[in-house]
């Protein structure tokens, strides 16, 4: 008589469980890297004339939802933000007029008056100073580089035998 015993799928189901968890772990802390690269490389490159872009270089986790920003917004006389300069600084601006600041400037309707009394000059515009993209392209080449990696260090961390 003769008998074999097979013994059921529950080694091979926790193998991948432990594999699974394994390449979760090893994905975001690549995840996690990549972020900081992409504030870091944005922060120095980024011009430092006030230090309010290089501060507005930040970078969140939401639930596993990686976000990488930058905003720079002086606060007017009247308490409200201006506007972002931040794509102003990467893709730099064209020639145009702006009004100058009157001595009044400091009221609530400051920008108001500066349209209606301020004198119109012409702004000779301003260069880019990319920051911003350089930064992530330079953060997901890197992360590309180690992700060729990540499956098999997980597989070989976990007992899978790899080519």
């Amino acid at each position: 008589m003769f008998k074999a015993g097979l013994i059921g799928y529950w080694p091979l189901q926790e193998a991948l469980k432990d594999l699974s968890e394994e390449l979760a772990s090893r994905a975001k802390l690549i995840e996690e890297e990549t972020l900081l690269e992409m504030i870091w490389g944005a922060r120095l490159l980024a011009p430092h004339d006030t230090g309010l872009l290089h501060s507005g270089i930040v970078g969140e986790n939401h639930d596993g939802v990686f976000e990488f920003s930058a905003f720079a917004q002086h606060k007017k006389a009247n308490g409200k933000l201006g506007a972002d300069y931040a794509p102003f600084v990467e893709y730099g601006t064209e020639p145009h007029f702006q009004r100058s600041a009157t001595p009044e400037d400091s009221s609530a309707f400051a920008s108001a008056r500066r349209r209606r009394l301020g004198k119109k000059y012409q702004h000779p515009g301003a260069d880019p100073e990319p920051f911003f993209w350089p930064a992530v392209d330079f953060a997901l080449a890197g992360r590309r580089r180690k992700f060729d990696d990540v499956i098999e260090e997980s597989a070989k961390a976990t007992g899978f035998e790899t080519k």
